[in-house]
């Protein structure tokens, strides 16, 4: 399963605002990882527009500017297309419609004098019926909002469609419009059109060219490749190989019967190169050169096209870890996708590497503007946090919260939020403890080892530990699965079992020098490695290699290095009784962005130092920024 806060997920992930309705309780897996070793690496989830979220509550210096201030007020100009309804008798036809769906809403996001809401923000109002326009104008951010129908008749297609004041419900357009289901592209084309017509949207020349583009002639190819792209959004939270997989082969299969289709390519680099990027998939060079193959196929037939820009970023990002270039990329990218919102997160991620705080939040309440769903409130959210505006964070947790009261994620993020403002201990225990799930395989038994450690119970996490179905744990940052004797020999230095302790810190360093490691994981391996050297009590070896990583990080990524790298630097100063460094260090992290001081406080190791005063003081001092 991928964990929350992996970011560039290639897609818009699916998360709807039905109550009741979960996301995958496996997807906090890697966040949690990074609490259970004393380092927020939680990103909090909302289904509102990011304009809802408040001021902090504190702040000093030049900061990023608040979620409100960067999402404007509800443009007259904004639109969800819902769902189309499938009149046809053929349920083969299903397919057809979505695809139809689809399109519509990709050829409205190329006009930028538009704000139009991503496809899988619109899912969860599926049901006609059940409709509440009021009610979808407040979760998205809309004026105005499309629905419609599509009946295909032999090789004719019937589409009606109209646009509705989504306040009033009064209509502001409505037309049929006929085509040929072996081309649709022209049919798909004209709906856009008129729906911008009816908004008062210009149009430049290069937007209705866009618009106008044929991706291939081969409808067949294209069926396939629109069946990848609805299968990819309607995948959830927790994605393994073999779902990756599963859309890779209708890409292919697209490719095949056109070798010319540059989307099929540009998609099938972006897939292979998340595969590369989670530790979870497949981080390994044969699955970089499949990326870059696939790109490089992409730019010698479509070097200019937006779609071609956008995952040649993705790329940079995912598989060289060049945030400048992915960025580069994206500039050129968005003039044709404005309305793209993996665009934008993905722009803010690479922001976010770069430690630039204030375009990091611009771009990502830009994404959650254009789809309110989890990926996108996740890194708004979780940038606010390492900011330490955790009023921010508590807000949107809990609007989030009305949508998925029995969502496990949600309710430890809120737990978080609200302990972070409110110091109750108990209740955030409490909270903890209700989310954690009785699942028995290697996920679930993470999640109980993470309920032993908020509760402060280290036999309990040792027991979980010792289960052998549990084989690893997610590194903080979730750049690499760290094996799980790392984390037994924390708990053994804890509980006074030294010689044991140097035995699994002995194994851990082993099993870490056995693997290969790409290049964005490599300071986590180092730091794992020094981390292990410190509990086997070579501290000079430790001291080293830390200190070698924390810069490596540095250097690397600029929010790993600040969320994650400097708290577990400060954990080996802990554990080799280096008490003055591990003050120093702290006193720095909180003064800049970085873990919630609370984090800090129940950390395990960090917690040795409870006793002197320094302590306490510089906690209490931590700065929101």
């Amino acid at each position: 399963s991928r964990p929350v806060g992996s970011e560039i997920t290639g897609r818009e992930t699916r998360a709807t605002p039905k109550v009741g309705r979960r996301v995958a309780a496996a997807a906090w897996i890697g966040a949690a990882a990074a609490v259970a070793i004393g380092i927020a690496a939680t990103y909090f989830v909302t289904r509102k527009p990011a304009a809802a979220v408040p001021t902090a509550h504190a702040g000093a210096g030049t900061r990023p500017p608040t979620a409100e201030k960067v999402v404007p007020a509800i443009p007259e100009k904004s639109v969800a297309v819902l769902p189309f309804a499938n009149f046809s008798t053929e349920k083969d036809n299903e397919v057809l419609v979505e695809g139809m769906h689809d399109d519509v809403i990709t050829n409205l996001q190329k006009i930028r004098d538009l704000k139009v809401i991503s496809r899988t923000s619109v899912l969860a109002y599926r049901d006609a019926t059940t409709r509440n326009l009021a009610k979808i104008a407040d979760d998205l951010g809309v004026a105005t909002v499309v629905e419609g129908s599509v009946r295909k008749i032999g090789t004719k297609v019937k589409v009606n469609a109209k646009l509705l004041n989504a306040r009033t419900e009064a209509s502001l357009w409505a037309d049929t419009l006929d085509g040929d289901a072996s081309d649709p592209f022209a049919l798909q084309a004209a709906i856009a059109q008129r729906i911008a017509g009816a908004l008062n949207a210009t149009l430049s020349g290069s937007e209705r060219a866009l618009i106008d583009r044929r991706p291939t002639r081969n409808q067949e190819a294209y069926q396939l490749y629109s069946r990848g792209r609805l299968v990819h959004q309607g995948m959830g939270q927790s994605v393994n190989r073999t779902d990756y997989e599963r859309v890779i082969a209708f890409y292919e299969q697209a490719v095949a019967l056109d070798p010319d289709f540059a989307l099929a390519h540009c998609e099938l680099a972006r897939l292979h190169g998340q595969m590369f990027w989670f530790p979870t998939v497949d981080p390994v060079p044969e699955r970089r050169s499949k990326a870059l193959e696939a790109l490089a196929i992409a730019r010698r037939l479509a070097p200019d096209a937006p779609e071609t820009h956008a995952v040649t970023g993705a790329l940079a990002y995912t598989c060289d870890n060049d945030w400048h270039r992915a960025l580069a990329e994206f500039r050129l990218a968005e003039p044709g996708l404005p309305n793209d919102a993996q665009l934008q997160l993905e722009a803010g991620l690479a922001h976010r590497r770069l430690g630039q705080w204030a375009e990091a939040v611009t771009r990502m309440a830009r994404a959650v503007s254009l789809n309110p769903h989890v990926g996108a409130m996740n890194a708004l959210c979780g940038t606010l946090l390492v900011l330490r505006r955790f009023a921010e964070t508590k807000d949107a947790a809990t609007r989030f919260f009305r949508f998925f009261p029995d969502d496990g994620v949600v309710q430890r993020s809120l737990a978080q939020a609200r302990y972070a403002l409110d110091g109750d201990r108990a209740a955030f225990v409490r909270a903890w403890r209700s989310s954690t799930p009785s699942k028995n395989d290697q996920g679930g038994l993470r999640l109980v080892y993470q309920a032993a450690l908020v509760d402060g119970d280290l036999a309990a996490a040792s027991r979980v530990l010792a289960d052998t179905r549990i084989m690893s744990l997610p590194a903080a940052g979730g750049a690499l699965l760290e094996p799980v004797q790392l984390r037994r020999a924390m708990i053994a230095y804890l509980q006074g079992h030294k010689s044991l302790a140097r035995e699994f810190a002995d194994e851990a360093a082993a099993a870490i020098r056995r693997q290969t490691w790409m290049p964005r994981q490599q300071p986590s391996a180092k730091l794992a490695l020094a981390e292990a050297a410190a509990y086997a009590g070579r501290g000079e070896e430790a001291v080293r290699d830390g200190q070698a990583a924390l810069a490596e990080y540095g250097r690397f990524d600029e929010f790993d290095a600040k969320e994650n790298g400097a708290a577990a630097l400060g954990r080996i100063y802990v554990v080799l009784g280096r008490n003055e460094d591990a003050l120093q260090l702290l006193r720095k992290a909180m003064s800049e962005p970085g873990p919630a001081p609370f984090t800090i406080r129940h950390d395990p190791v960090w917690s040795l130092l409870k006793d002197d005063p320094r302590f306490e003081e510089i906690l209490k001092a931590a700065k929101a920024l």
